[in-house]
């Protein structure tokens, strides 16, 4: 084994926004108010943290019988989260998700290079695709793309992002 260092990089994922994490102790505070936003990211920021990302919902979800709306009508837009989180952070990385299925890589890369523009430099892109009719009804195409054309799409879309 070589004496060679390896190094880990951390990112933190804001909770609360699917059925598996929809927060049920009172005292873990909002998960739409921005002052909960800021309290995790400048923890995760002391904590020397790489990175804080936001994950995209675009659909309702169902677990257990319930339906649980905080993707589409209880979070706010994570882009705009960001861009505020941006003013009260100075050096962790700030990750957006966007999904290549529905979001155009015009759009894409206007609100990345905003982001990053506002932070510093500190934006990224967890980029993803998705997966089910569900969210695809969400969008004026509606539907939602086999596998192979998701990952299609998602190396064109990424290509056209870098590129503007």
């Amino acid at each position: 084994m070589s004496g060679s260092k390896r190094q880990i990089h951390l990112g933190a994922h804001f909770p609360g926004v699917n059925n598996t994490t929809v927060w049920s102790d009172p005292a873990s505070g909002s998960h739409i108010a921005f002052e909960s936003f800021k309290r995790f990211v400048q923890t995760a920021e002391r904590a020397k943290f790489d990175f804080f990302f936001l994950a995209e919902g675009l659909s309702l979800r169902e677990h257990a019988g319930r339906i649980h709306d905080l993707d589409v009508v209880g979070r706010p837009d994570g882009l705009a989260i960001l861009a505020a989180l941006a003013a009260v952070t100075e050096r962790i990385g700030l990750a957006a998700t966007l999904t290549t299925t529905y979001h155009e890589p015009l759009e894409t890369a206007r609100q990345l290079a905003t982001l990053d523009h506002l932070s510093g430099g500190r934006a990224a892109w967890n980029l993803v695709t998705s997966t089910d009719a569900v969210s695809g009804a969400n969008f004026r195409r509606g539907a939602y793309l086999p596998y192979d054309d998701r990952y299609v799409r998602a190396g064109e879309a990424l290509a056209l992002a870098d590129r503007l």
